[in-house]
């Protein structure tokens, strides 16, 4: 059996605090509800800051249980802009 995922309409007040708290003026992309094969629920939610995207779990308290960051950041090289000649 897979996990259920689905958007989520019901966001524990834990989940909204945290994001309040530690990412006041960043950029809340993608929050998601999923139900594991025990019937589990946890909640991923997707934050923007600055350079980065912090990948957060939480479970169905609003407790936060994991937080990874993945950088979007791109080399300054890659792209060189000339004059033309």
């Amino acid at each position: 059996m897979t996990p259920e995922s689905r958007a989520s309409d019901h966001i524990p007040p834990g989940i909204s605090e945290y994001i309040r708290q530690n990412f006041k003026e960043d950029f809340l992309t993608e929050i998601t509800s999923v139900k594991d094969e025990r019937g589990t629920e946890f909640f991923y939610v997707d934050v923007t800051h600055e350079e980065n995207v912090f990948h957060l779990k939480f479970n169905a308290k609003g407790e936060l249980i994991l937080k990874e960051i993945e950088s979007i950041r791109f080399p300054d090289d890659e792209v060189e802009l000339g004059d033309g000649d």
